[in-house]
Formats: C-alpha cells, sequence, structure tokens
C-alpha cells in the first residue's frame, strides 16, 4: 500500500508543478508532505525510531484522500487552469487590500491583556519551577474547552498573526504590533507548552517569504533577516521538544538528536499509525456524519444553544473529543493522543467515501485561494493571509483537521476585519510597476 501511496504523491507533485511552478502551491505541498510521512515510516527502522507500522486500512484512509486531492488538481491543471473563480481580472488590477493598523494593534492589545491576566500564574510557576511544561500542558487544555479563549481570543491570535506577517515581509512594519504579537506568541507558547503556534508561525513565515519573494518584493536584507528569524523558530523548536521529551527518554531516546528525530516521527507521522489503532478498537468510520468538516465554524453556536437547554446534535457527532482524549502506544514505551490526521477526521465523518469528498472540497477551496493570489500577481494583501493560515492548516494536515477548531476556522473571518479594501490611483500601478522590475 505505501508503494501506491509514494507514486502516487509523486504524480501529485507533477500536476502541481504543470498547475504553477512554485513550491508552495497546494498541490505540490500536500502531495510532498504525505511523501515525507510514509516516507518517515518506512524508514524509521533506520533511524533507529521504534514504532509500530500503520495499519491497511490506516494506509487506505490516506491513499482516498491523496485521490481526492489530486482528482481535482488534476481537473484543474486540464481543464480550468486558465480560469479563475475569485477576483475577476479587473477586480485583481484596480482593487487592493490595505491592513488597518489600529484595528490590527487594538485586536493584538486584547489578545496581551487576556493573555497576562489568563497565563500569569502558569509562566510565574514555571519560572519558579513549581509546575512542569507536562504540568502546563494538561492544565492549559483542561481549560480551553470552550468559551472565551477558545472562541475569541486564539482566532484573533491567529489573525492578527497571519496579517502581521505578511506585514513585516512586505516591509510594512509597524513595530508596536510586532512587539505585541511576538509576546503574544511567547505567552501562549510558554502558558501552553504546544508547539502547534510556534510551528504555524514558521509555516506562515515561509509561505509570505516564498509568496513576496516570487513577486519580486522581498529585497536581500529581508531575505538574510527572514532566514534568521526561521532558524531561530527551529532553534525554539527543537528546544521545547528536547525539555518535553521525558516520554521518549524513558524509551531509550537519551541524547538531544535522538529525542528530537523522535519526537519529529512521532509528532508527524504518528497520526496514521493512531488513526489505525482506533478503527481497530472502536466503531469509527461515518459516525459524525460530516460535521468535522464544519465543526469549528458550528461548535460556538452549539455551544450557546445548549446553554438554553436545547441539544441540537447527537452525542454520536462529538465522539471525537473521546477519541482525542484516548492514549495508546504507537511504539514500544511511545504513548499517543489527539493526533489521527485530517483524512481521519474525515473518515470519522464519512468513512471511505467522506475522505475522498471532503479532502477534495478542501482541495478547491486551497486551490481558489491559491488561485486569487495568481491572478493578483501577490499584490492582494487580503487574500495572502487567508492563504497564510490555510497554508499552516494544510501543512497540520498530516496531523489534524484545524479547521475543527474555531481557533483557525474564525480567524478566516476575522482577517478580513484586519483589511480595508480600497482602489488604486496611478501613483499605486506605478509603484507596483517599478517593484516589479527590481532584481531579486
Amino acid at each position: 500500500m505505501h508503494i501506491i501511496i509514494i507514486t502516487l504523491s509523486i504524480i501529485g507533485v507533477i500536476i502541481g508543478r504543470k498547475y504553477e511552478k512554485c513550491v508552495i502551491n497546494p498541490i505540490i505541498v500536500f502531495n510532498a508532505w504525505w511523501l515525507l510521512i510514509v516516507l518517515l515510516l518506512l524508514f524509521s527502522d533506520l533511524m533507529k525510531i521504534n514504532v509500530y507500522q500503520p495499519s491497511n486500512t490506516a494506509y487506505q484512509i490516506v491513499l482516498v484522500s491523496l485521490i481526492g486531492f489530486n482528482t481535482t488538481a488534476l481537473i484543474k491543471t486540464l481543464f480550468l487552469n486558465n480560469v479563475y473563480f475569485v477576483f475577476s481580472h479587473s477586480d485583481s488590477n484596480r482593487i487592493h487590500y490595505e491592513s488597518r493598523n489600529n484595528i490590527v494593534l487594538l485586536l493584538s492589545i486584547l489578545v496581551l491583556l487576556y493573555s497576562i491576566l489568563k497565563y500569569r500564574s502558569s509562566i510565574l510557576g514555571l519560572a519558579y519551577g513549581s509546575v512542569s511544561l507536562g504540568e502546563l500542558r494538561r492544565n492549559y487544555f483542561e481549560s480551553v474547552r470552550g468559551g472565551i479563549e477558545a472562541y475569541i481570543i486564539s482566532p484573533i491570535r491567529y489573525a492578527v498573526l497571519a496579517v502581521t506577517i505578511s506585514d513585516v515581509i512586505k516591509k510594512k512594519i509597524i513595530m508596536p504590533i510586532v512587539i505585541v504579537n511576538i509576546a503574544n506568541i511567547s505567552l501562549y507558547g510558554i502558558a501552553s507548552a504546544g508547539r502547534f503556534v510556534i510551528i504555524n508561525l514558521l509555516y506562515m513565515c515561509i509561505c509570505a517569504y516564498l509568496i513576496y519573494r516570487r513577486n519580486n518584493i522581498v529585497s536581500f536584507k529581508q531575505k538574510i533577516i527572514i532566514r534568521i528569524l526561521c532558524g531561530l523558530i527551529v532553534l525554539a523548536l527543537i528546544v521545547m521538544t528536547s525539555s518535553r521529551s521525558t516520554m521518549v527518554q524513558a524509551a531509550g531516546y537519551t541524547s538531544i538528536p535522538e529525542r528530537v528525530l523522535s519526537s519529529t516521527v512521532t509528532y508527524f507521522a504518528g497520526g496514521i499509525i493512531y488513526i489505525g489503532i482506533l478503527n481497530k478498537r472502536f466503531i469509527i468510520s461515518s459516525v459524525s456524519k460530516g460535521y468535522n468538516f464544519v465543526r469549528g465554524f458550528a461548535q460556538p453556536w452549539i455551544d450557546i444553544i445548549a446553554i438554553l437547554g436545547i441539544k441540537v446534535l447527537p452525542d454520536s457527532f462529538l465522539v471525537i473529543n473521546e477519541y482525542t482524549n484516548y492514549e495508546t502506544d504507537i511504539g514500544p514505551g511511545i504513548t499517543f493522543n489527539a493526533f489521527f490526521t485530517g483524512p481521519g477526521y474525515f473518515y470519522i465523518d464519512g468513512g471511505i467515501p467522506g475522505v475522498f469528498l471532503e479532502t477534495a472540497l478542501f482541495a478547491v477551496i486551497l486551490i481558489l485561494v491559491f488561485d486569487g493570489i495568481k491572478r493578483s500577481k501577490g499584490r492582494n494583501e487580503f487574500i495572502i493571509a487567508v492563504y497564510l493560515l490555510l497554508f499552516a492548516v494544510l501543512c497540520d494536515f498530516t496531523t489534524r483537521w484545524m479547521l475543527a477548531d474555531p481557533a483557525y476556522a474564525y480567524a478566516l473571518i476575522i482577517i478580513r476585519l484586519c483589511y480595508k479594501k480600497k482602489r488604486k490611483n496611478s501613483m499605486d500601478l506605478l509603484k507596483e510597476h517599478t517593484i516589479k522590475l527590481l532584481p531579486t
């Protein structure tokens, strides 16, 4: 089965290059990520990382997801590659979006104030040595199942982060906004002891850099700064991974390289193993009837209605919470939970047909948004900020379906509030033409 997945992934990368010769286009990224994940599992023994191999059902779920995504990609590339369904030609040439600095700063400060009040005791406890990173993480996720943190603060945090990254790499640097967002990410990263926000920061920085570099908007000095920044983010991830790796240390991975490599394999590839184990132990196919695909948008409203004593959804639709908390071993001494891949969410939604249909729909969304970037030649800041967030969702797809989380789903809506739409004048068009002629 894995040979078929590798072959299909390579074919998908070829389709992606035909669609657009840009390494961050969604077709290339989707297929390259799955190729990397399967290779990590195949060569885990060579790397002396002892994990179980995924079941045939787990591999089948991944394979069907690849087929669904690449079916959409192939239709787009062969028949619709010059057809754009978002932003007409005149709109992309005459309309542009500018970030609303006052709103972005206000939202960023709101997140900062909340973070200081909410995380103060946790961070002080860590500083004084009274709590560990593991305890911090456990305490954090026990307290943010819903409410202000999950449905308001987290979406704002991700929205303003995407806008800030886009602005900074496009040389629109508002230092108060930058400083506040650095503080927000730092506080959240420490308080949650989680790596998702740091990893997604890295994904979005790389994506924004490559979009703007491709359109001759990044100077040589910026290239150096961004590469140093990405290096620092990677270093932070290594430090966090090493400090949190008590489990892999107990499993026999004692050196820092061994701990980091083991954590990398389990973090990115463990979800395939996990979904196979869940499928053997529980009836998980088609139990949520498509709800996971829209869960991030729907869940806050479901909770509000539930407060009024009205039950809208059957318990089976919310079974995802049980699977998230179910712990099992994916290798000798390696305990795992929570991550069962994006296709795993879709399998719980609708079985194998659900995996195909929902992945194909995800591909449609990604390609439509990327088409907007292509059409505007990287000048539409709003659509770029949206794609930065979707790019993180895409890169996280081998671990989770992040749009089941309101933090990501509502961030896509909040991003629009951070931009104002303006008609370009002759000076704007001249400036764009001048930038286009500059050497990279």
